[in-house]
């Protein structure tokens, strides 16, 4: 599937579907955009106050992130910038999911 048609695909796909093909890309060690597809789902279930499926989706993208590079910041640019209707930052690396999630689940 090309890049153009996997985006417009996940732009909106339903949650279960993202969640799917979230664990499918970590066992296909797509890391990068399971860690993308995660924080979107984190993301989705922070913004409906359903903070155990939050946590979990963020640090599932912290997991992901951690076996990527993020060293540059041209690294740090998502493959995806809309899933499931959510924007996802310009740049997005464990730092953002960090302070975009997990410290408002503080």
């Amino acid at each position: 599937m090309c890049s153009q048609a996997m985006s417009d695909e996940l732009a909106t796909a339903s949650i279960a579907e993202l969640g799917k093909r979230a664990y499918d890309l970590m066992i296909e060690n797509e890391w990068r955009k399971a860690a993308e597809i995660s924080f979107a789902l984190a993301r989705y279930y922070l913004d409906r106050g359903i903070m155990a499926k939050a946590r979990q989706w963020a640090e599932q993208s912290i997991d992901s992130f951690k076996k990527c590079d993020t060293r540059s910041e041209v690294a740090c640019v998502p493959h995806y910038s809309v899933i499931a209707g959510i924007q996802l930052p310009d740049r997005i690396h464990e730092g953002v999911v960090k302070s975009r999630i997990l410290d408002k689940l503080a």
